[in-house]
C-alpha cells in the first residue's frame, strides 16, 4: 500500500511501501496497469546472457577476462537504465519474474568471479619512489587507490614485486614508508598463500571496505635482478695472494657488485658471463682464480706466463650457472703484480636467467 515510485526502479518492492501486507485497502482499490508492445525484460536480459557467455568462452587470457568485466559492467548498467520498470499484475506470472531476477543475480556473480580471477594493475608511487620500490597502489572501478599495512607481509610484497617483473620482494613496508597516498584505500586484511599471480586472488575484505588511516598505506622493496657491473683498480696489487678488489666502478646495474668486498652477488638464478683484463708490470707471471662462494671455480682462469717480458697483458671470458645468491670474486696468488687505473678491469652480467 501507498507505493511511492520515482520511475526508474526495475522492481516494484524496490520503491517505497508502507510494508509487504500493511494496508488497509480493500480489492475493491486494487491498481492495474496497461503496458506499451516492447521486448520483455526476459527477452533483453536472455539476448545479453548470450551475448556475454558467447565472449567469456571466447576468452583465455586474463587480460581479455578484464575487457569482459568491463563489458558485462556496462551491459548491467545500461540495462537498469534501458528496461522498462515492471510493475504485477494478474497476467505476469511469478515465475517468469523469479527467472528474470535468477539470471540478473548470475550475471552479477559471474562478474564477481572474474574480478576476483583478474589481474589488478599495480603500481609504485610516493616518496623516493621508483621502479624498484615505493607505496603500493592498485587500479580498481576506474581509480588508483591504496592497501592498508594490516597483515602486509612478504607473501603479498612478493605478488606484487612478480606482477612488475621482478623475482621478489625484499621487504614489505607499513606505515606509509612512502608517503601517505590519498584517495581511496581499496584493499584491508590481504591475506596470500604466495602462489598467486594478482592481489585481487587473495583473501581480503570487500574492496573499498577497510579500517585504516592512509598512515598506514603499505609498501615494497622488490629484489632487483638486473645485473651488469665493469670494475677497475685504484692502485697495483701483487705481494701476496688476494682477492682482488675492484674498486674503481665504472658501471653497477642493479648494485650488486660490492667495491668493498669484490665481489658480484648473483640476484637470480642464471648463467652470467664475466671478462677480465689484466696488465702486469713485472717480470713474474699472472695467475688468476675464479672464486665462487670462496671456493675455487676455475683454477688459474687467467694465466700469463711470458717471464721474460716484464709488460704483457692477459685476459680471458668464461660463463657459468650461478644461483640466487652466489658470490663471484677473482683472486691473486702470491707473488704477482697487477697494474692499477685503467689497464686492469673486471666485467660481468646476467646473460639469461633460468
Amino acid at each position: 500500500d501507498n507505493v511511492d515510485c520515482k520511475g526508474d526502479e526495475v522492481r516494484i518492492e524496490s520503491c517505497s511501501h508502507n510494508g509487504w501486507n500493511v494496508t488497509d485497502c480493500k480489492h475493491e482499490e486494487d491498481a492495474g496497469v496497461a503496458c506499451l508492445e516492447s521486448p520483455s525484460e526476459l527477452q533483453l536480459l536472455e539476448l545479453m546472457n548470450a551475448q556475454a557467455f558467447q565472449i567469456i568462452h571466447q576468452s583465455k587470457l586474463i587480460k581479455e577476462r578484464q575487457q569482459i568485466i568491463d563489458q558485462l559492467q556496462r551491459t548491467l548498467d545500461s540495462l537498469k537504465n534501458d528496461v522498462q520498470p515492471v510493475q504485477l499484475y494478474d497476467g505476469i506470472q511469478q515465475t517468469e519474474l523469479g527467472q528474470l531476477q535468477q539470471q540478473a543475480d548470475e550475471h552479477l556473480e559471474l562478474l564477481q568471479d572474474l574480478t576476483d580471477v583478474s589481474i589488478v594493475p599495480v603500481r609504485l608511487a610516493g616518496n623516493n619512489a621508483n621502479e624498484v620500490q615505493g607505496r603500493v597502489e592498485v587500479y580498481y572501478d576506474g581509480q588508483w587507490g591504496t592497501i592498508c599495512d594490516d597483515n602486509w607481509d612478504l607473501e603479498e610484497a612478493n605478488i606484487v614485486c612478480r606482477q612488475l617483473g621482478f623475482p621478489q620482494a625484499n621487504e614489505a613496508t607499513k606505515h606509509a614508508s612512502f608517503g601517505e597516498g590519498t584517495g581511496t584505500i581499496w584493499l584491508d586484511d590481504l591475506d596470500c598463500l604466495g602462489n598467486e599471480t594478482s592481489l585481487s586472488q587473495c583473501a581480503h575484505r570487500d574492496w573499498g571496505d577497510h579500517n585504516c588511516k592512509h598512515e598506514e598505506d603499505a609498501g615494497v622493496v622488490c629484489y632487483d635482478w638486473k645485473a651488469g657491473f665493469s670494475a677497475s683498480l685504484s692502485n697495483n696489487i701483487g705481494s701476496a695472494q688476494t682477492d682482488v678488489i675492484f674498486n674503481v666502478i665504472n658501471a653497477n646495474v642493479g648494485g650488486h657488485y660490492d667495491e668493498t668486498t669484490g665481489k658480484f652477488r648473483a640476484p637470480i638464478d642464471g648463467h652470467y658471463i664475466f671478462f677480465f683484463s689484466g696488465y702486469k708490470y713485472s717480470s713474474r707471471d699472472i695467475y688468476i682464480d675464479l672464486m665462487v662462494n670462496d671456493a675455487l671455480y676455475k683454477g688459474q682462469w687467467v694465466y700469463d706466463a711470458d717471464s721474460s717480458d716484464s709488460y704483457d697483458t692477459a685476459s680471458n671470458s668464461i660463463i657459468i650457472p650461478l644461483s640466487m645468491g652466489d658470490e663471484v670474486n677473482l683472486r691473486l696468488r702470491s707473488g704477482y703484480y697487477l697494474q692499477g687505473s685503467f689497464h686492469t678491469s673486471f666485467t660481468g652480467f646476467l646473460l639469461s636467467a633460468a
